[in-house]
């Protein structure tokens, strides 16, 4: 009688190939997971990245707005071809700052505000819209609105409005002494 010897102690092939597709699932499950994550990650730097620059350009003009007051704003044409649209903010001490915008950047008196990668887009809108004047408790205003539509091409969907509003006062008073009137501007945001 011959000795088999049965070895009960090895994985058949069938087991084995069992096991790798269990594996491999998990694995490519495990997969889609994380890129689903990173994905999400990525847009969320994207956001960060343009709320950034957007929290940037409106501190700026604004503060300029605050400050200085604003006399006037209006929209000019852009000689230079590499600009879009344009504005010009003259402010109460008479000095003037110009607003220009293009695709790949922001510019704001002699400073250019590049935008934070190349998939940020301007939106071409109208970045420039005035009130006109109106009356309001015996004062005469105008409201100015500054508004620039940013989109990110990985952000589908998204847009990121820069958006500045200036009111600007014009009080008429008479003089007691000599009874002529006078015209002083004033500026609140």
């Amino acid at each position: 009688m011959k000795n088999k010897l049965i070895n009960n102690k090895g994985f058949t092939i069938t087991e084995l190939i069992v096991t790798f597709v269990i594996v491999m699932s998990i694995t490519l499950g495990l997969f889609a997971v994380i890129d689903n994550y990173r994905e999400r990650q990525q847009k969320a730097t994207y956001r960060k990245e343009l709320n950034s620059y957007k929290n940037e350009i409106v501190k700026i003009i604004q503060d300029d707005v605050l400050y200085k007051g604003v006399k006037k704003i209006e929209g000019i044409n852009v000689n230079d071809e590499s600009f879009n649209q344009g504005i010009k903010i003259t402010f109460k001490d008479n000095l003037s700052k110009e607003l220009k915008v293009n695709n790949s950047e922001i510019k704001y008196g002699d400073i250019s505000y590049p935008f934070p990668n190349n998939f940020v887009k301007f939106t071409d809108d109208i970045i420039f819209s005035d009130s006109g004047e109106f009356e309001f408790e015996d004062r005469k205003k105008r409201i100015y609105s500054i508004n620039i539509e940013l989109t990110h091409t990985e952000l589908t969907g998204e847009v990121f409005d820069i958006n500045i509003v200036c009111v600007s006062n014009t009080v008429e008073s008479t003089s007691t002494e000599d009874n002529t009137q006078t015209t002083t501007d004033e500026q609140t945001t």
